[in-house]
């Protein structure tokens, strides 16, 4: 799915996303042929658990230690 699809599904807009995908949080899974980041189900689930964690008050920066 591409970016925009992953963001609308996890709950969260396009820049977030890509927030997350600057500092590391996310990863896209590919790019299309047309240079489009491809994302998968495991993606939205990954930014659903970071949204659901900076809502309990968890700090940004701990997630780069948890694997996936």
């Amino acid at each position: 799915m591409r970016l925009i699809d992953c963001a609308r599904q996890a709950g969260v807009t396009t820049d977030t996303l890509r927030h997350y995908l600057r500092v590391g949080l996310v990863e896209a899974d590919g790019r299309t042929e047309n240079g489009y980041r491809t994302f998968s189900a495991r993606s939205v689930a990954r930014v659903r658990f970071i949204r659901g964690a900076l809502a309990l008050g968890l700090i940004a920066g701990l997630f780069t230690l948890v694997p996936d």
